[in-house]
């Protein structure tokens, strides 16, 4: 896969989520990161660590 389509919801978030962490980086002196290096970031931390629920709803398995 190539490409992937994300609803404007989605891009929205990614958004506000792109501008709270660059802030913080710039805050810490660190250069801010792009978009699309974010959302490979989410990506390849998510797919090892997801997971099918007992209702059979995809759901991260996150650390407690």
């Amino acid at each position: 896969m190539n490409q992937l389509r994300l609803s404007v919801h989605e891009v929205e978030q990614l958004r506000k989520k792109s501008l709270e962490i660059n802030k913080e980086l710039i805050d810490k002196g660190q250069a801010p990161i792009m978009d699309s290096k974010l959302l490979h970031r989410a990506i390849s931390q998510a797919i090892p660590r997801m997971m099918l629920n007992e209702y059979g709803d995809v759901v991260l398995d996150l650390p407690h």
